[in-house]
């Protein structure tokens, strides 16, 4: 699993552990050829034990069992592995086999596992995974150098879920780079903050951090003058392009209302809406009727309600689990609605059940102006349980409007539902421009580039003074020339670039140090440009730039791990000198005693 996205160099962690434990099997092993086996067989059945009641404590969900940190997919995937090491290493203490081939076995099942199982991930179909749709046919012959956004009309982003119906034929983040093509929204441990920001001010102020290892961005805005500096020409959407809901709960676990207990939910500020979306599902409501009110929204303003809306069954929101599960749930006397995600659970019979949840566009009939939501269930029993609500906001019509001029549909794939759109906003790669605007500090810089009142195509913001020779330009910037990148690489970036006047080239990918600039082959200062990306001034004419990564880090990791490689190639080729002369010592034999027996006396 961790192979998949820039952790996957900790591919080196459990290759090392398993090392170390192939030495330790093997110490034991020797040790136990010397004196008493006892304690280490009794030790080696405590861990069989621990397997065995691990595995039924997670296969049959047993309460007592459900807290430990290890999902049941895990045990049942690796208990396998680790029986067959328990195998050899019980083998081997009794003499059955050597302890080289208990600790090599063993080093391999802990890489095999931990390959395989790192993150308690699920099989999948790999052949679906890898395949190349007709989106990334079109994007590797269309984009070029060109970055591109995902975008599910229908989750509000691309599919949460790797292997999703919609993954493949989206690009799922972590597919661009395995097709060669250029995604904001990367997918990884890596955090650098001021894209982060950036890519929050997309996502209206929302992030989320997949299992603490993924960090997800999600851009939500396509309106943003950010998308247009990152370069972003395509979007691939799930759907016509719509207006984007506004997010206006959002919860990692659940909420439940019941009767009597509303769930009071406070804006951060007024909105305008006339469409509200709620994830949700009804659990205990198997009675609610077809078209049955269950739940009650009341918008309020300044402490006064302004607005209702019924959320209905089988319409908005339905009972959790499939409705033909009688076993489980009995007769559910409403259908289903829209599902927006669905799961499978298992009863202590070993029975499925197919649960989700549904969603409910619920039309509030005008524009309304809250600042609290407030969601009363109305049944006797059961409750309503939702984690999401988000907003259509109001003035949407002029916003679609604005959408429809912007993005031009250039694709289209219906077996699939996907369109794609080119933005015809968006900015080159690396482009000259002739203005600069100097900012204060980083949030200024932020704050200036999100109020869209900077043509981000002329003018470049930087947070400290441009060099000396620069002269700002005033009013209205010529033309200052014009760049192209001639290589590009994950480490090596080219340009050929001919300036009018004195100019910045802009570059739109992130700064970070490490990276050094030559321009005409003598050293340039890189500045760090419109918050978060890569400038360097140019004088008029033509000019060959070259931006390259050479931090200090990846030199010093390699010499560390030069010595640490030859510190372990030193100590395996003593352990075999120390371990050649013990079989020597060992396969010396003693010298034979000679009995003289007495010759009989004559």
């Amino acid at each position: 699993h961790y192979f998949h996205h820039p952790m996957r160099f900790l591919w080196a962690v459990p290759l090392c552990l398993s090392v170390l434990a192939g030495f330790g099997v093997n110490r034991v092993v020797c040790r136990a050829r010397e004196g008493n086996k006892g304690g280490d067989l009794a030790l080696c059945a405590c861990l069989a034990a621990l397997c065995a009641v691990l595995y039924a404590g997670k296969r049959y969900h047993f309460p007592w069992i459900e807290g430990v940190p290890l999902s049941s997919v895990a045990v049942r995937q690796t208990a396998p592995y680790y029986f067959t090491a328990l195998v050899l290493g019980i083998a081997a203490l009794s003499g059955r086999c050597r302890g080289n081939l208990a600790a090599a076995a063993l080093a391999c099942l802990v890489v095999f596992e931990s390959y395989q199982n790192a993150g308690s991930i699920e099989y999948f179909d790999a052949g679906s995974k890898y395949a190349v749709p007709d989106t990334v046919r079109f994007l590797k012959r269309e984009a070029g150098l060109h970055r591109f956004v995902t975008y599910n009309q229908r989750v509000h982003d691309y599919p949460p879920r790797f292997m999703d119906a919609d993954s493949v034929p989206l690009i799922y983040p972590e597919l661009s780079n395995y097709f060669q093509l250029y995604d904001i929204q990367c997918r990884g441990p890596l955090h650098i903050r001021r894209y982060d920001s950036l890519m929050k001010a997309l996502g209206r102020g929302y992030e989320f951090v997949l299992d603490l290892v993924a960090y997800n961005p999600r851009v939500r805005d396509l309106g943003s003058p950010v998308l247009d500096l990152f370069g972003v020409k395509y979007v691939v959407s799930k759907g016509e392009l719509d207006v984007p809901r506004r997010m206006l709960y959002d919860l990692f676990g659940e909420t439940s209302a019941r009767r009597g207990a509303p769930v009071v939910i406070s804006a951060r500020e007024q909105i305008t809406a006339d469409q509200i979306v709620i994830k949700s599902y009804l659990e205990g409501a198997a009675d609610a009727v077809q078209g049955q009110a269950v739940a009650l929204l009341s918008f309020w303003r300044d402490g006064r309600r302004v607005a209702e809306a019924p959320l209905v069954a089988g319409v908005h929101t339905s009972e959790v689990f499939d409705l033909n599960d009688a076993q489980r749930r009995g007769a559910v006397k409403h259908g289903k609605a829209d599902a927006w995600e669905t799961w499978k659970e298992w009863t202590d019979e070993g029975h499925a059940m197919t649960g989700a949840f549904y969603r409910g566009i619920v039309d509030l009939g005008r524009e309304v102006s809250f600042d609290r939501m407030d969601v009363h269930y109305l049944p006797d029993g059961g409750c309503l349980t939702f984690t999401q609500i988000l907003y259509r906001p109001g003035g949407w019509r002029k916003t679609l409007d604005d959408m429809r001029r912007r993005f031009r549909p250039v694709f289209r794939d219906p077996s699939r539902d996907i369109v794609i759109y080119v933005n015809t906003d968006a900015l080159p790669r690396a482009f000259l421009v002739g203005e600069v605007e100097v900012a204060r500090s980083g949030e200024e810089a932020l704050e200036r580039l999100l109020d869209g009142s900077v043509h981000l195509s002329e003018r470049v913001i930087l947070e400290e003074d441009p060099p000396p020779w620069f002269v700002r330009a005033h009013g209205a910037a010529p033309f200052a020339g014009e760049a192209e990148i001639t290589r590009y690489s994950p480490n090596r970036i080219e340009f050929e670039s001919r300036a009018n006047a004195p100019s910045f080239l802009f570059v739109s990918d992130i700064h970070y140090p490490g990276w050094e600039t030559l321009v005409d082959g003598a050293p340039a200062k890189t500045y760090l440009a419109d918050y978060a990306f890569r400038a360097v001034p140019l004088p008029p004419g033509g000019h060959r730039v070259v931006m390259r990564f050479r931090p200090w880090s990846v030199a010093l990791g390699a010499g560390v791990s030069l010595v640490a490689a030859l510190i372990l190639v030193a100590g395996i080729i003593a352990e075999s000198v120390r371990g050649a002369r013990r079989l020597r010592s060992c396969g010396q034999r003693r010298p034979r005693s000679t009995t003289i027996r007495p010759s009989s006396l004559m």
